[in-house]
This record gives structure tokens, sequence and C-alpha cells, in this order.
């Protein structure tokens, strides 16, 4: 019998083997690619969407339950605002009336998207969502530049323009240096015109220290500060600031359809005029006064300070390097304080009160009444001596 020499395995699999070892090896030491800051996929469109720090910072996806800001239309008065970016295109409309020609649309079209940029793709689940998204824009471009009177002309023009032209809410996202001592006539007129037409107005607080800066420091303005994602204020923010909000670092739509991080005062006083237009759109029998009311800021006048809810707590108060102590904004304690307010308003639905009988109607019922009096007895006599006569000639 014969027999077959015993052969050694093929090597050809054992190197493959060890090659295949040698590749995932160095695929594993290779370095990763840095991953972008603030974003996720969105599974329908393969977009990305955006992540805004602020909005759960403050409470904004639990108001977004009840409203998103649908029905509230908020002005911009600022640069120019991208009117081509994708999360922008379906609730913005842009005011007329200034030659803003090659102006940089990077700061307007941020705050904007800070309030309510809507997102887009399959559902909006791509790019941005903003603070309210259902609420419309109206954009009141301000050219930059020109003289000091050439540019205090032109944003009181602007902030009239947003009021007339059906703005709840007017967002003024910037601050001069100047405090209220030094705020022009035609500003004072047209900011105290805006506050009459039931407008609220919110801007940015400003860095002097001696003060709110203008627009923030008239009286009919809520005056914004910036905090970080620690809920820490701007050290630079100024004395006159009446409310924190984020401001730090925030993401938010860029001219050419993409995102930039954007902070300072602005953003922060776009952000609380996002959360204005949430409690406006949740309750809008509330006067101007009592939502920044409910916002946290002043309370409104002739009502008791301490009687009446505000929308932030002792808990959520910071004091910036000013020595400054403001409440920190908190979008769901503000919808709760101004439900509490609306509470307290007169129902439309309550019944008037009933008449007043004795009250004098014009008519003198006792003359009335004897003149009615009077017509019943004399047609009574009447049919009387009628009957009467039809007697006589019938016995006769």
């Amino acid at each position: 019998m014969r027999l077959r020499p015993r052969t050694r395995p093929a090597a050809r699999p054992a190197g493959a083997l060890v090659r295949a070892c040698a590749l995932l090896c160095a695929l594993t030491l290779l370095p990763a690619p840095p991953a972008a800051a603030d974003t996720t996929a969105d599974p329908a469109s393969g977009e990305l969407q955006q992540e805004l720090w602020a909005l759960p910072a403050i409470g904004v996806p639990e108001v977004w339950e009840t409203t998103r800001g649908g029905g509230i239309t908020v002005a911009v008065v600022d640069t120019p605002v991208d009117p081509a970016h994708p999360d922008l295109v379906d609730n913005l409309a842009i005011g007329s009336g200034a030659d803003t020609g090659g102006a940089d649309l990077a700061h307007g079209t941020a705050m904007a998207g800070l309030i309510a940029a809507h997102g887009h793709g399959a559902e909006h689940a791509a790019g941005l969502t903003g603070v309210a998204p259902d609420a419309s824009l109206l954009a009141v471009p301000v050219p930059e530049g020109g003289d000091g009177a050439e540019r205090e002309a032109a944003l009181a023009r602007a902030i009239r323009q947003a009021a007339t032209g059906g703005a709840q809410v007017i967002s003024l996202s910037y601050s001069g240096a100047a405090p209220a001592s030094r705020l022009s006539e035609a500003e004072r007129q047209a900011i105290e015109f805006a506050a009459d037409q039931g407008a609220v107005l919110v801007a940015a607080a400003g860095d002097t220290a001696d003060g709110a800066a203008f627009p923030g420091a008239h009286d009919a303005v809520l005056a914004v500060g910036p905090v970080d994602q620690s809920l820490a204020p701007d050290p630079l923010a100024g004395s006159g600031t009446e409310l924190w909000a984020p401001g730090t670092a925030l993401t938010s739509t860029a001219p050419g359809g993409g995102y930039a991080d954007t902070s300072g005062a602005a953003a922060a006083a776009s952000v609380t005029a996002g959360v204005a237009a949430l409690v406006r759109a949740a309750h809008p029998r509330l006067s101007p006064a009592q939502v920044v009311q409910a916002l946290g800021g002043p309370p409104a006048p002739s009502t008791e300070e301490s009687a009446e809810p505000t929308g932030s707590s002792t808990d959520s108060t910071a004091e910036g390097a000013t020595g400054t102590a403001a409440p920190v904004l908190d979008a769901a304690a503000a919808l709760a304080a101004a439900a509490e307010l609306d509470a307290a308003l007169p129902s439309p639905s309550a019944a008037a009160p009933p008449p007043d009988e004795t009250a004098d109607t014009g008519v003198d019922w006792l003359v009335l009444t004897a003149i009615i009096a009077l017509g019943v007895a004399g047609l009574t006599v009447l049919l009387l001596l009628t009957l009467r006569r039809r007697s006589y000639r019938w016995t006769g």
C-alpha cells in the first residue's frame, strides 16, 4: 500500500489574514476627521441639523408644546437679511425704503435666524430652527455708516415702518454708544409711536457703564444683555441691563445659505424677541408691558410688583461685572407667568350686566300708561253706545 506524503497547508490564506489585520490596524491608527460642532445628521435628507444650545437652556422646547409663534410678526431692525436663505425664505418679508445696495448681510441674517429660522428639507428637519419658527419675520434694513444725524433719521424711519407694518414684536438688535440723555427726538418719538401701536420692543443693552445705551435705555424698550452656556453674564454688559439671555457662541444663519456662530447683546436681544413672540402667540390679550413683565423685565405700570407674576425667579438671577443684577430669561417660566396675567384679565365671554330698570330711558312711563288707559276706556264707551243703538232699533 502506497502512502501519500502529507502536504503542508497553503500559506496564502494566512498571508491574506495577516494583511487584513495590518490594514485594520492602520485604519485604526489614522486620525479621525474633525466632527462638525453642534450638528446632527438628518436621516430623511442626509443634511445636517444645526444645534442652538440656547433653546433647551431656557426651556423653549417645552413652550413649543403650546405654541411655536404662529400668527405673530417680529420685525428685525438691523442690516439687511439674506432673502434666499433656505431656513428663512418661507416666513420672511423685506421692508422697503432704504438704499442698502452692497450692504453686509451677515448681522441681520444671523439675528433673523435666531428669532425665527424654520429649517428646511423634509419636515424642516435640516438646517437651523430658531426660537419661534412659526412666526413671521419683517426685515427692516437700516444702511450702515453715515453721519450721526443721517443714521438717527434712518433708525427712526425703520422703527416706524416696523410698527406700521404690523409687527407685534420689534427686535432692535443694535445699540449706540450714547445713553438715553443723548437720544435724538426723532428716535424717541419713533419708539413711543411703536409702543403706542402695541409692539413689544427689545434691544441690546450695550456696554456703557453709566446705563444702557440707546435704544435699550428708553423706558418702553427692554434692554437685554448676554450670558454664556453657564449663564454667566458678559463682563462688558452695560449697567442698564434689565434681562439676561443666551448670547454667546450661538449658531445661526449666514448669507449664502450657510451657518456661523454669533455672540453679543444683539444675539441675546434676538433670542428674547423670539420668546416674546411665543408669549404673544399664546396670550394675545396681554399688553406689551405685561409681556415684558412675563419675560422677567420690569413690572407693568399700575400693578403691584410683589403681587404680579414674572417669568424669572431669584434662582435665575445673574449679576454683571458692573453690578447689574437682573433675571435670566426662562421661556417656560415666562409662558407660565403670562398665563397667570392673562387669567387675571376680565373674561371676554362674561355676560353684560342687566340693564338698570330705574335708569332714565327718555320715556315717561306714567304718562304712557295713562294714555293707554284713556284709549282703552274710550273704545269701551264707544262699543257700549253702538250696542245700545242697535238694541233700540230692534225693540222699536
